[in-house]
């Protein structure tokens, strides 16, 4: 079959063009990828104008996914952002444009309101250069006037960061049935009963077409208690949402700034069918009572539990929800300062004895502040309750501003017991006082020790560890060349003697030698809260480990 009548087939066609579907854009997202994803978009654009059997399947594919409601509303020839970041519509809108403007809108799946904030990534872009416009309550009156019985976007399905305010409740034109799933960003513009009306009343007129929602987050909001809005009794008689009507739902978050675990919360979520729940737990109810041996219908659907708050509302949830089903579970403990190191500690045994065996993925995050002093139990305390679940893929220990001591034992106690690990991460954030003290961190691992590890964990792909010690640079013959497929590799600090000054290319050497897949062109972590010359440390072994790299693939031969 030739080239030509395989794409008059729409099907094939677009199957082909999905090859180079941009895909939505991330905040971690590295500049080549950026500048990967623009020529993409680009390079759809140009196949859109070849002939008429690529148009449709290339502009499908183009078009289904929009970073920012500005370029969707730029469609309009009318629609301008003036001075000082305002939109508006500098005369009306012709049947024509209207009918190219729906015409590209039906063909948007997912809608993100506004690009991560590190756009635009080419320096020669100089539309709004990240900066925000304001879209007056004018643009979406005219918009809603010309579509008045349907979403603006008929087939979306996908909608986040949509803002819901009480000035402002023009967005809502977007909300459709056809939506699976809704991130809200919450707002008052005010205070008082006024605005929480309004706010229902948007709760309200919402709530009929999210009866095929899937996946539901409400982000935070510390001016209004929603939770609260949601759980109570309707105010005067406006429902503000009912989660127990969401039959669809399978994902929930409630980003919200804090959350009081009631009996009306614990109700509600015993009556959905919920596979992925996230909260925020501060504190509990005096009524509430979370028995551990409960036959909670969460425990027989929950899959996926993302928890942070105060340690022991979070540990009497986990023991009341987690059961047999549970595969991933994550936990940011707050409120150190009031909880004891033991105590947390007890809790973790509590939390873990609960879990599953059979559970693939757990992470824990201590989080401290910007000034805490606090040294906090070792990471090999947790690692070896974990030695059990021989399942589990991937676990991330994660201090932030919190000193967790390390040492080899962390490595060596734990070499063989997760077979199938590929992701292991053992994070510090705390201040560099502490980074920069090499006497508590007399006991690390080496590089010996790392390559044990390694040996044992042939799936391994992402290792982050708080230090590695320098104190002597074994011979290369003592490292083994294993090429391991690991792909991420971070070291926070390395510990040496006093004043010695290591030659970091033989550090490298030694890393290439265990470790030669290494993709050092992605975004690996935010910058680590250490002085300088810490950081500029490991960015030097990046520098040599990618020069070996350019030189074993002949990169830079003429």
């Amino acid at each position: 079959m030739s080239a030509a009548h395989v794409f008059r087939c729409e099907e094939l066609a677009t199957e082909i063009f999905n090859h180079l579907a941009p895909g939505p854009l991330r905040k971690t997202d590295t500049v080549q990828y950026r500048l990967c994803r623009r020529q993409r978009q680009t390079t759809l654009a140009r196949a859109a104008c070849v002939c008429r059997a690529w148009s449709d399947p290339a502009l499908n594919v183009l078009w289904r996914v929009v970073d920012d409601i500005h370029n969707l509303l730029s469609l309009l020839p009318p629609y301008s952002v003036e001075e000082y970041l305002t939109a508006v519509f500098t005369r009306d809108i012709r049947p024509a444009e209207w009918e190219r403007f729906q015409e590209y809108a039906s063909r948007v799946r997912e809608l993100h309101w506004r690009n991560p904030p590190t756009d635009p990534v080419d320096p020669r872009d100089k539309s709004m250069q990240g900066r925000r416009a304001l879209i007056p309550a004018s643009v979406w009156f005219i918009l809603s006037r010309l579509c008045p019985r349907q979403g603006l976007c008929p087939r979306l399905q996908y909608l986040a960061a949509l803002p819901i305010s009480p000035d402002e409740p023009g967005p809502l034109i977007f909300v459709s049935p056809t939506i699976r799933h809704l991130e809200l960003e919450v707002s008052l513009a005010g205070e008082g009963p006024a605005d929480e009306y309004i706010i229902a009343s948007l709760f309200s007129h919402m709530q009929p077409m999210l009866t095929s929602l899937e996946s539901l987050t409400i982000g935070p909001s510390s001016d209004l208690d929603l939770l609260g809005a949601i759980l109570s009794s309707p105010v005067d008689e406006v429902h503000i949402l009912d989660l127990g009507d969401l039959r669809a739902l399978r994902s929930l978050e409630l980003g919200l700034t804090t959350t009081k675990l009631s009996t009306a919360l614990i109700t509600v979520l015993e009556n959905m069918n919920l596979c992925s729940l996230a909260l925020t737990i501060e504190s509990l109810d005096e009524d509430v009572f979370l028995p551990a041996e409960s036959r909670s219908p969460l425990r027989n659907s929950l899959r996926e539990l993302h928890l942070s708050g105060d340690p022991y509302p979070l540990a009497q949830f986990v023991e009341y929800a987690a059961g047999t089903a549970m595969e991933v579970l994550s936990v940011t403990f707050q409120g150190l300062r009031r909880n004891p190191p033991n105590a947390l500690y007890e809790v973790f045994q509590r939390i873990v004895g609960r879990i599953s065996q059979d559970i693939i993925q757990i992470s824990l995050t201590f989080s401290g502040d910007l000034d805490s002093q606090l040294t906090f139990l070792p990471a090999h305390d947790f690692l070896r309750h974990l030695v059990s679940k021989s399942h589990l893929e991937h676990i991330a220990l994660i201090y932030d501003d919190v000193y967790g001591p390390f040492s080899r034992q962390a490595l060596t106690d734990v070499v063989d017991a997760w077979p199938n690990l590929t992701v292991l991460r053992i994070e510090e954030t705390c201040s560099s006082h502490r980074l920069n003290s090499t006497s508590q961190h007399d006991s690390a691992p080496d590089l010996e020790d790392l390559a044990q590890f390694a040996k044992h964990h042939p799936y391994l792909r992402h290792l982050v560890v708080p230090t590695l010690a320098l104190y002597t640079l074994p011979a290369t013959h003592q490292i083994p060349q294993l090429d391991h497929p690991l792909e991420i590799l971070r070291v926070c600090l390395f510990v040496r003697y006093v004043g010695h000054q290591y030659n970091f290319f033989a550090v490298a050497l030694l890393l290439d030698r265990l470790f030669p897949n290494l993709d050092l062109c992605r975004p690996q972590f935010q910058a680590m809260k250490t002085s300088a010359g810490k950081e500029q440390e490991w960015d030097q072994v990046e520098r040599f480990l990618l020069a070996l790299q350019a030189g074993r693939r002949g990169v830079h031969r003429d």
